[in-house]
């Protein structure tokens, strides 16, 4: 969930980007012998490649490339297209929503894709003892969140229905506008039964034990290493995939992955701000807004950040201004508040044109006022010792020695910083034995819920320890009310508490420079949904 433009901002409200890259030196021809093979890199290693269980960046990827729900994300923004269904209709009231397979679409092994995957890959979501942290973005049909929480054990009670192979519907308990995009997520994806009691628990633990039903079949799956696609041949619409190999490597090094672009290793890969000199003046390069944020995120039952002042203090401390311009430099934005420009709001305007741009000012005076008088709330006169948990990037690393020097000079704050991967990062918010972690979230789909729900109390994602009843209220008339001005308001409220409270702090809303080779066309880089998409691709001049 990284950086991108400067001037684009205004722009991109909600922007969808489509890059059709020009020529350039670096790279600029195609392919020898017409192969039509892209090598992209993915930079983390997936967290698992069990759709029920996706909930990073990784894995959203990977997963795409080879499953498919539903209904697919489009080209524009906010679009849903047909995917495993050819249609979908919804009711007068918007609470059923029915869906209308194809009868082409197939599984790997050749075998009929069919209204019961979907029936049993959500119900698997769903099921208590499956922990899926994503099971939530299903709780918008009916019983669904009191299956989830054990409430109910007859899953037939829950709002989804077979009706025969090739119709299922949903019914909901609200009308959710934007209940095809939750379709599209990777916990919605078919899982094959028969498939699934066959491998049993090595369900999805390599590339061999899982069924794809994708254009791309995961043929390869080395550790750290590379995720290697081919063309799916049974792809009921594979006549319009162009691109027939697609690997993903592994590259977290920055200076590495630009020296394997220049060489010819990859063909896309983001860089840093420390890198866009280097590349200024190349048609390769493109700087483009994510739609996400990077944020503090707070243990909060932490000794010294139990402590709401503290928390402040923090926030304040930081100056988000030099971060961007002399750290970051890639073109992301200062944040103040947690919800990024460009989500939508209620009246054909964004959340932020329409809700406060900013709850806090960096502050190092006011900081340093509320950092000892949160000491003396917590009746501590020693020193501070906290640590600060970071990927293993150079970038990273670089960010996290900012946060560690400002904290010091402009409070005293003594700041250890530990790097791990990106899974062991996960698995240490997920457990809480952190206590403080530079994070990041990209949106899930058009709509500021898919960032303020993160927090609920019992929430997926809330890893903070933090719970607020109003808070939760609010989100709950955000997923419940039809009325979308009503929806936005709750939410707006919402964030103010959330940044009155501070489990989390903003730091920049992202933007991330791309190197793309000129010969690779028609891909989708979006800011919300999987980021990138190949589905649509092809390699000029190579036919």
């Amino acid at each position: 969930m990284p950086k991108f433009l400067r001037v684009v901002l205004c722009l991109a409200a909600f922007l969808l980007i489509t890059i059709f890259a020009g020529c350039g030196k670096s790279g600029s021809n195609a392919p020898v012998n017409g192969e039509k093979a892209v090598t992209f890199n993915l930079r983390a290693e997936a967290k698992t490649i069990d759709p029920q269980l996706e909930t990073d960046e990784s894995t959203s990827k990977v997963l795409a490339m080879c499953m498919e729900g539903l209904v697919r994300l489009g080209k524009k923004a906010g679009e849903v297209v047909p995917g495993a269904a050819k249609k979908w209709t919804v009711s007068k009231n918007g609470l059923v929503w029915t869906f209308y397979l194809r009868k082409d679409a197939k599984w790997s092994n050749g075998k009929s894709v069919t209204a019961n995957d979907f029936m049993f890959a959500i119900k698997r979501a769903l099921t208590p003892s499956t922990a899926a942290q994503y099971a939530y973005i299903f709780y918008y049909m009916k019983n669904a969140e009191d299956y989830n929480t054990g409430k109910i054990k007859d899953f037939s009670k829950v709002g989804l229905k077979v009706i025969n192979d090739y119709e299922i519907q949903f019914t909901l308990n609200n009308p959710v506008t934007y209940f095809a995009q939750i379709l599209a997520m990777a916990p919605a994806y078919p899982v094959n039964e028969q498939f699934y009691n066959s491998v049993k628990d090595q369900f999805a633990l390599n590339a061999k034990d899982l069924l794809y039903n994708g254009p791309y079949e995961l043929t390869s799956w080395i550790p750290n290493g590379k995720y290697k696609f081919v063309k799916n041949p049974y792809y009921w619409n594979k006549k319009n995939i162009k691109i027939d190999k697609i690997n993903f490597l592994m590259v977290d090094n920055y200076n590495t992955a630009a020296n394997m672009f220049r060489s010819g290793g990859l063909d896309m890969t983001m860089i840093t701000g420390d890198q866009i000199p280097q590349f200024k003046n190349s048609k390769d390069m493109h700087q483009l807004p994510s739609g996400g944020i990077w944020y503090l995120q707070f243990n909060v039952k932490n000794k010294f950040f139990k402590n709401l002042k503290i928390r402040k203090a923090v926030a304040m401390a930081i100056n988000r201004d030099v971060f961007c311009k002399n750290i970051a430099k890639d073109g992301s934005l200062p944040a103040r508040a947690f919800v990024p420009p460009g989500i939508a709001g209620a009246k054909g305007n964004t959340f932020r044109d329409e809700y406060a741009k900013s709850y806090f000012k960096d502050n190092v005076k006011e900081a340093q006022k509320l950092y000892k008088k949160g000491l003396a709330e917590l009746n501590y006169k020693g020193k501070v010792h906290v640590t600060l948990l970071v990927g293993q990037s150079d970038k990273d690393r670089k960010y996290a020695q900012y946060f560690q020097q400002q904290l010091f000079e402009n409070l005293g704050m003594n700041v250890s910083i530990e790097s791990n991967t990106f899974q062991g990062r996960l698995v240490k918010m997920h457990q809480g034995d952190y206590d403080m972690v530079y994070a990041g979230w990209s949106p899930d789909y058009n709509d500021p819920l898919t960032f303020m729900n993160l927090w609920i109390t019992g929430g997926g994602n809330n890893d903070t320890g933090w719970s607020n009843a109003q808070y939760d209220k609010d989100i709950n008339i955000a997923e419940t009310n039809g009325n979308n001005s009503i929806r936005m308001k709750a939410m707006a409220n919402a964030e103010k508490i959330l940044m009155s409270q501070m489990p989390v702090v903003p730091i920049t809303f992202d933007y991330r420079t791309w190197l793309i080779r000129p010969w690779l066309k028609g891909y989708v880089i979006r800011n919300a949904g999987t980021e990138i998409s190949f589905y649509w691709a092809y390699i000029a001049n190579s036919k």
